[in-house]
């Protein structure tokens, strides 16, 4: 199995995230909250052959939008577990094991 990272910050983050992903590894970057223009050293890339993949999560007025009808239609996601804050990297490891879960791992404060 591929070890892969989660980018959620941006640009005060992204050559960490490059450096701690392992060989052959994914890093998906979902958030800015640093912003968008991060400057990077490439090697980590090329050398650990790593793949960097961006997520969209739309609009504001999606998020509304679907939030209205998952509340009308009465949807309740199946949540296999949830972990504490503290236990964020135990979520992680949990999810990279692959099919060990039966819906969402989450993670709450």
């Amino acid at each position: 199995m591929r070890e892969s990272g989660v980018e959620t910050v941006g640009e005060a983050t992204i050559a960490r995230s490059l450096n701690a992903t392992a060989m052959d590894g994914t890093v998906f970057t979902v958030g800015i909250l640093t912003g968008t223009a991060a400057s990077m050293d490439r090697l980590p890339v090329i050398v650990k052959g790593l793949r960097i993949v961006g997520n969209s999560t739309d609009s504001v007025a999606d998020l509304a939008e679907a939030t209205r009808a998952i509340a009308a239609r009465r949807i309740v996601p199946v949540i296999d577990r949830v972990f504490g804050i503290v236990d964020t990297s135990a979520a992680y490891t949990e999810l990279s094991a692959g099919g060990r879960h039966f819906g969402k791992l989450a993670i709450v404060h």
